[in-house]
């Protein structure tokens, strides 16, 4: 059974559709731990649509090069809003899979140049190398992420 980390409100991905990319500009992605208290180092941040701060650690756990590939799909829950449906690289299956593991019940930070995009609960070790980024992400916002992981 495939097992997907779900951000922000998304939970399944059925009946999404794949959308063209047509930007192109490099992004930095960073999966990062999060702390709901200040610590050392912790960057103070807030999801989009949110006002609770949360502290984001300074160094990322993942990266633009552990995902083997990327596209975007339309919400399942919303007409306006998009997701980023994410295919990691081998080792970035077994990075995810041992983050996953070891943050049961906490959030993993999704980063992108950045602005935090969401920080989704983890409920499970997550196997299978995919995920998804979901957060009122416009249609533009989306493609540009997709294009810029790729780097094209």
């Amino acid at each position: 059974m495939l097992k997907l980390l779900v951000f922000a409100t998304a939970i399944v991905l059925a009946g999404c559709t794949t959308l063209p990319t047509v930007v192109s500009s490099k992004v930095d992605l960073a999966f990062c731990l999060v702390s709901e208290k200040p610590a050392d180092g912790f960057r103070k941040m807030t999801i989009p649509g949110g006002d609770a701060a949360l502290y984001i650690a300074p160094d990322a756990v993942m990266h633009n090069e552990d995902v083997a590939s990327a596209h975007v799909t339309r919400s399942a829950f919303s007409k306006t809003e998009y997701e980023v449906f994410l295919q990691f690289t081998k080792s970035g299956t077994k990075k995810f899979e041992q983050i996953t593991e070891q943050n049961i019940r906490k959030r993993i930070a999704i980063v992108v140049d950045g602005k935090l995009i969401s920080a989704p609960f983890v409920g499970e070790k997550i196997t299978g190398g995919q995920a998804v980024i979901s957060g009122r992400l416009t249609q533009e916002e989306a493609t540009r992420i997709v294009t810029g992981i790729s780097g094209k």
